[in-house]
């Protein structure tokens, strides 16, 4: 995510679509946001299928 903030929509979309730097920011700020979660170990997945599994 990090790179895909920095490589592609920072770098080569931003030549087409002046809107990239938005999407470029908020693709490191999820990228950064992954990494201290992981890194605390309160990443988890599958909270919503999990949900709907419990439902009659």
């Amino acid at each position: 995510m990090l790179w895909t903030g920095i490589a592609y929509q920072g770098m080569q979309f931003a030549a087409i679509n002046p809107a990239a730097f938005g999407f470029a920011a908020l693709f490191v700020m999820q990228g950064v946001l992954f990494s201290v979660a992981a890194v605390r170990g309160t990443l988890r997945f599958g909270g919503l299928i999990r949900l709907l599994m419990r439902l009659p």
